[in-house]
């Protein structure tokens, strides 16, 4: 087996299908003061529409891009204990985005119902700790392919 290393690759080791970075962390902080804040105000709605948007474009966009060129062809040749992982963690981004896009219509069309600032702030934060969860599996299957299969040798 030839090693290949991450600066073969078109893209730079462990800068790639993680969901993180400054703005995504960003994001993911201040859902989460929206969540504490049960005062419901108008700002309050238009501020978690806003930021789930951004998380959603996040999670399908460039931010968790797992489909990167040649990514999953080299872990089927040079990993292939970590194929079912690396699939396992692209279904899982998939769903995250469905989740997160079912909250944000669920939040735009409860704006102003004081009633429903709790179950928006409660989803919010199994949302968060969902993402949390993803960025840590993602990373991993990283971790491990770069460093142990695909370049750390």
């Amino acid at each position: 087996m030839t090693a290949i290393t991450p600066d073969t690759l078109a893209v730079p080791t462990l800068a790639v299908p993680t969901l993180g970075g400054r703005r995504v962390a960003a994001v993911q902080q201040r859902l989460a003061e929206l969540a504490d804040d049960s005062r419901g105000r108008a700002t309050w709605w238009v501020e978690v529409t806003r930021h789930l948007d951004e998380l959603a474009e996040s999670v399908l966009g460039g931010a968790v891009d797992l489909d990167l060129p040649g990514m999953t062809e080299q872990l089927r040749d040079d990993a292939p204990h970590l194929i079912g992982r690396w699939r396992r963690v692209s279904a899982e981004r998939d769903g995250l985005y469905e989740q997160v896009s079912e909250l944000r219509r669920v939040a735009g069309s409860s704006a102003g119902d004081p009633g429903a600032v709790s179950a928006v702030s409660r989803a919010i934060q199994e949302l968060l700790t969902r993402v949390r969860r993803f960025q840590q599996r993602s990373s991993d299957v990283l971790f491990d392919a770069y460093g142990r299969d695909l370049g750390g040798e």
